[in-house]
């Protein structure tokens, strides 16, 4: 057989052994035809995130029980406030080093059935203005025990109609009451449009500023804790309070900074 028609024969052998699909209707892939990830993997790949950060909150909770059980004193207990605390300022780049003059003033105000209402502007640090709320007996013998109500996250802060239910409770009953509002919140928008005269951010400023936050190696919950500690401090400033008998309660995003608040209060 000459050569030219074993080279015919050999590409006569290819041509019917090699399919010829390219005329056939191809089917969408999706998104697990592409998957490089074998299962189990790549089945809860959404989820691997998730169940990271699961991990590691068992793992931590875990520890701090450990570290719990471990207490046999009062010793011991001041020790695990204390490592906690400064852990905790680590976490969110530490407070302000100064407590800057609050230049506190009186705005405005309105009486009503056994208590007064003062709006009241501070500054946390200067130039960074505060709108307050204080709320004042008009029965009764001062100095009187005093409450800080940090607010939660609702668009009109300290005018919320569940505070509000709160603070009345609470003065009719014999308690200077202070609200602040939060950063972002109420009277106090951080990113406003001065030529449209309106918000540039319909959600909630806390996550912008939070962001802008990270970059300087600090976290937002250091000026809302800030903001809270000011807030006291102007608090027992007032002659009609008695500072030996001072409280902090709050709901939701409150609640949280009461918290924060109570252990970073002797700071």
């Amino acid at each position: 057989m000459s050569l030219l028609n074993t080279r015919g024969l050999a590409l006569g052998f290819l041509l019917l052994i090699v399919p010829q699909n390219h005329s056939l209707p191809q089917q969408p892939l999706r998104p697990e035809d592409l998957g490089a990830l074998a299962p189990p993997l790549g089945e809860t790949q959404p989820e691997l995130l998730f169940r990271y950060l699961l991990a590691q909150a068992k793992q931590a909770t875990e520890k701090r029980l450990a570290r719990l059980e471990a207490i046999r004193s009062g010793a011991d207990f001041k020790d695990w406030q204390e490592t906690n605390r400064r852990k905790f300022l680590e976490l969110i780049g530490d407070l302000p080093a100064e407590r800057t003059a609050l230049n506190p003033r009186t705005v405005g105000g309105f009486v009503r059935d056994g208590y007064l209402v003062n709006k009241v502007i501070f500054e946390s640090l200067p130039s960074f203005y505060v709108t307050a709320n204080l709320y004042v007996p008009t029965t009764g013998k001062p100095p009187y025990p005093a409450v800080l109500s940090p607010c939660g996250h609702t668009e009109n802060g300290k005018a919320f109609d569940e505070y509000q239910r709160l603070y009345i409770g609470l003065v009719k009953r014999g308690y200077v009451v202070l609200s602040y509002d939060p950063l972002g919140q109420a009277e106090r928008y951080q990113y406003w449009d001065l030529v449209t005269n309106r918000r540039r951010f319909e959600f909630n400023e806390h996550g912008m500023a939070g962001i802008q936050q990270y970059l300087l190696g600090q976290n937002l919950a250091r000026n809302r804790i800030w903001d809270g500690l000011r807030a006291l401090d102007y608090l027992t400033s007032l002659p009609e309070v008695d500072g030996l008998r001072i409280a902090c309660t709050g709901n939701s995003g409150g609640g949280t900074l009461t918290t924060y608040i109570s252990m970073l209060a002797h700071c």
